[in-house]
């Protein structure tokens, strides 16, 4: 299958993302996240994504943040934003909305946008 969106919020679109696919979402297994560069994505200008090639089932798409811990070591963190069903042939698309989110301050923050301090 296909999965196909966009990142927003507020109305306005967050370019320049990089989005991940965690699998297993309803099969009572934890997130299993792929690094990999197929199960990856980044934004565009109006915020639109697109994963190809996607097994067929309930997965959770995830913000991948990067960071610099107070040692200087870097890393990222995956965010869980929305579950989204996939199926063998078809094309799946999303809108992912964090206007409202119960995202944490810092990570809204990452993306430039006001929240809760």
């Amino acid at each position: 299958g296909r999965l196909e969106g966009a990142f927003v919020s507020n109305g306005q679109p967050l370019a320049g993302r990089t989005l991940s696919i965690g699998f297993g979402q309803k099969q009572g297994l934890k997130t299993i996240s792929c690094g990999y560069p197929h199960f990856q994505a980044k934004t565009d200008d109006q915020g639109r994504f697109t994963f190809v090639q996607m097994p067929n089932g309930d997965h959770e798409v995830t913000l991948v943040s990067p960071f610099t811990d107070r040692m200087g070591r870097s890393g990222w963190s995956e965010t869980p934003l929305q579950q989204a069903s996939v199926s063998k042939g078809e094309t799946t698309t999303v809108t992912i909305d964090i206007t409202n989110s119960n995202l944490p301050g810092f990570i809204l923050k990452n993306l430039g946008i006001d929240g809760p301090n």
